[in-house]
């Protein structure tokens, strides 16, 4: 001990690892990190204190994008416990992926590059996996067969940690319409041909929904499911379709005529948002039983899903107008209503590249 009874600074250095782990856990992990490059580390890669730190904290998902004047992808996290976003924060050292294909699940994200070959200075497809929260990420071996990518899908084993990718695009050198479909496996690191199962994505410029079968390579467009309401987005996540509805009230906003907001309040009605999930089969799709409604007082601008394996988000922004959001905990079958105030909002720009992806301080890339 010091003088006056302080405590010795240097007591700190001799304490067991572990104990010190049993104790960092409890604070935020920020704080963490700026102690020491060790601890830095500790905080920023998946090792004990990670996977302690991951036991104890609470439920974490969020929103990532691509920064384009900073180049640099950002991350936003939401605390479903306080029901309050985090300040957003950059990971700045992930290698540029033009335009990617997007997965997320067990708290890992993907990034496949969809342009051609010929569109970017690389000699293969780079496919990158990430934990955002830890910033770690790794890039995968190149893939043998596919070099422009369609669609990616990512599963991760919640038991294990192990997980698996689906790339799906044309081949080097492919003609026509054929699509093949490569494996990648974490456990081996290696990527194997895919010879059958179904594969769903979205058109990109159209977002008709298309289909894949690896056995044929044959690609198929399926007609959406009929909808009860104007149809305002459809999004996928692996092979299930998700369906966003709109069904207005009356009336749901009001604007004088220089086009100023007159009505925007409590007492104005509210429009009904519905979202519903379907499987895809060989012959279409089949609804699974899931459809999530929630209400908001709608403003003018765009409307936006995003779909992640445990929540959904609905987000309506304009470039006028403060964003409006409703977050689905799809696990504990619940509507949050939040408040984006804290932090970066995002630009319309940064909506248009913007996915959803849950969180944990455990998963290994």
């Amino acid at each position: 001990m010091g003088s006056l009874g302080e405590p010795d600074p240097s007591v700190w250095s001799k304490l067991p690892h572990e104990l010190l782990e049993s104790v960092f856990v409890h604070l935020p992990i920020g704080r963490i990190r700026a102690l020491s490059k060790s601890w830095n580390q500790a905080g920023s890669t998946c090792s004990t204190f990670t996977r302690a730190y991951a036991k104890l904290q609470p439920k974490l998902c969020g929103i990532m994008w691509r920064d384009f004047t900073s180049e640099t992808h950002c991350v936003r996290v939401y605390n479903t416990e306080s029901g309050k976003w985090l300040p957003a924060f950059d990971i700045q050292d992930i290698p540029e992926c033009p335009s990617p294909a997007t997965a997320c699940d067990g708290g890992l994200i993907c990034l496949a590059s969809t342009c051609q070959p010929s569109q970017r200075e690389m000699e293969f497809l780079p496919v990158i996996v990430a934990n955002p929260l830890t910033r770690e990420w790794r890039q995968l071996p190149p893939p043998r067969l596919v070099q422009k990518c369609e669609s990616v899908q990512l599963e991760v084993n919640r038991r294990t940690g192990a997980y698996s990718i689906l790339l799906s695009g044309s081949q080097a050198g492919g003609v026509g319409t054929e699509v093949m479909t490569e494996a990648y496996n974490s456990s081996t690191s290696e990527w194997s041909r895919v010879e059958s199962g179904l594969v769903l994505y979205l058109d990109k410029l159209s977002g008709t929904p298309l289909v894949c079968n690896s056995s044929t390579g044959e690609v198929r467009a399926y007609a959406p499911p009929n909808p009860r309401g104007e149809v305002l987005q459809l999004k996928t996540h692996r092979n299930d379709l998700y369906l966003l509805e709109l069904i207005p009230g009356v009336p749901d906003w009001m604007v004088s005529l220089d086009g100023d907001l007159i009505i925007f309040d409590e007492g104005c009605p509210s429009s009904r948002f519905i979202v519903s999930k379907y499987k895809v089969g060989n012959s279409g799709f089949a609804w699974n039983g899931s459809t999530h409604e929630c209400e908001l007082v709608d403003i003018p601008g765009d409307t936006l899903l995003l779909v992640s394996g445990s929540f959904l988000l609905i987000v309506r922004h304009s470039f006028q107008y403060d964003h409006l959001m409703m977050f689905y905990d799809m696990e504990e079958s619940k509507w949050h209503d939040f408040d984006w105030n804290t932090g970066t909002v995002l630009s319309s720009v940064d909506w248009e590249n913007a996915f959803s992806c849950e969180l944990r301080w455990d998963a290994c890339p």
